[in-house]
């Protein structure tokens, strides 16, 4: 009876043959399905105060512990990271150290109220990347490689506003 492993090599093989198409997918501007939510709106008080900040701070830029911060810290290098990935074959070592830590950093910051809907769309993206790249044969089939690619951009889409929540709350 022969163990199955799970590897890094059918994501390796998925991403080098997918080349310039992932790579393309992975650094647009904008995926082509967004899949935006509206947030709920933060309401504003008038009410005068006796000590007024010296800056106004947006509505969804959360204020975090130091501690919360070296993981909001780390989280943002993965996010940045596997957003700005060059696709070749050594891709999928550097894509799975980013899940890794991804995963890892949301588990601690899920707790924070500020965050907390953030961290699970990012848990639930990286559960459909991982999902996706779990079947992948070599060599990968189209069908696979979309799968992937589609996991990948869901990612991106997610990524791309919570980098900037982090880095407005931990600068």
């Amino acid at each position: 009876m022969t163990k199955q492993r799970l590897s890094v090599a059918p994501l390796a093989g998925a991403v080098a043959i997918a080349g310039a198409a992932v790579f393309l997918v992975a650094c647009s501007s904008s995926p082509s399905s967004s899949k935006k939510t509206a947030s709920p709106a933060v309401h504003q008080t008038s009410m005068p105060s006796s000590k007024a900040p010296k800056k106004p701070m947006p509505s969804d830029s959360p204020t975090l512990s130091a501690a919360a911060c070296a993981h909001a810290k780390s989280l943002r290098g993965s996010l940045t990271s596997v957003t700005h990935v060059t696709y070749n074959s050594k891709s999928a070592t550097v894509i799975t150290a980013d899940l890794k830590n991804i995963k890892t950093q949301v588990a601690a910051l899920k707790s924070e109220p500020a965050l907390s809907g953030d961290m699970k769309a990012l848990s639930a993206d990286v559960t459909k990347v991982q999902d996706a790249a779990k079947g992948i044969t070599t060599p990968p089939s189209p069908a696979q490689l979309k799968a992937v690619l589609t996991a990948l951009a869901g990612l991106k889409a997610t990524a791309t506003p919570t980098i900037a929540k982090l880095k407005a709350a931990c600068p």
